[in-house]
């Protein structure tokens, strides 16, 4: 996750947000839940910096929804931050 973030960083976007993807994807494969709000922001930011606003919007809905489900609202402050910028 962390290299697909910073390739996206320095302008690295399509191949930087398919690593993010997979990773997220291995993430959840897991079974793991506890800070899956962290890695949907990511994921949600790269949208935004590689301008693909639908993309980030539609990570955001999920994000969302999992905090409904979850209860986690640790980066919950930074999902409606982010959804503010990819509107």
């Amino acid at each position: 996750m962390m290299q697909g973030k910073a390739l996206v960083d320095v302008g690295e976007h399509a191949t930087g947000l398919a690593m993010l993807r997979e990773g997220l994807a291995r993430y959840e494969a897991t079974g793991a839940e506890m800070g899956k709000t962290f890695f949907l922001a990511q994921v949600a930011e790269a949208c935004l910096v590689s301008g693909m606003h639908a993309d980030g919007l539609a990570t955001l809905i999920d994000a969302l929804a999992f905090v409904e489900r979850s209860g986690e609202v640790a980066f919950l402050p930074e999902l409606h931050r982010l959804r503010g910028e990819l509107l």
